[in-house]
């Protein structure tokens, strides 16, 4: 969607989407970025996950779900990324980026999650770590 503003309104400049910056796969054919926005009419987010083709200067749409962050290359053609629950927990799902096919669940947590990093281990498994709050005991 593209919009004309004949005055840049702190209403326009919020709602104008926002891009962030690309993150190439392991191969360089693929860059993994998310565009959000504010609309001020529904006063809600938006957020989706896409994928450039650099060979094809094609881009593919991977999510459009308010509650999905952090997306992060796990393979070749494939992503996590941290879906934000309701109830404040959160859960990591594995997407494959082209082929249109829902997230699958790979884990689920009592807390927030934030700030995910991945590294492929020789036996084909991905080792994660990430952030989160906690209370002292």
């Amino acid at each position: 969607m593209t919009r004309q503003a004949t005055r840049f309104t702190p209403e326009v400049l919020i709602s104008a989407p926002r891009r962030s910056t690309g993150v190439p796969n392991s191969t360089g054919e693929l860059v993994l970025y998310t565009i959000s926005s504010y609309s001020f009419e529904s006063h809600s987010k938006s957020f989706q996950i896409r994928v450039l083709n650099i060979k094809d200067d094609s881009s593919h749409l991977v999510s459009e779900d308010a509650h999905v962050s952090d997306p992060i290359w796990i393979g070749e053609k494939e992503i996590a990324l941290i879906r934000t629950n309701d109830n404040g927990c959160s859960s990591l799902y594995q997407q494959h980026v082209l082929d249109g096919s829902e997230a699958r669940l790979i884990k689920s947590f009592a807390g927030s999650i934030s700030n995910p990093k991945a590294k492929a281990l020789p036996d084909g498994k991905v080792a994660f770590i990430c952030s989160a709050l906690t209370t002292p005991k």
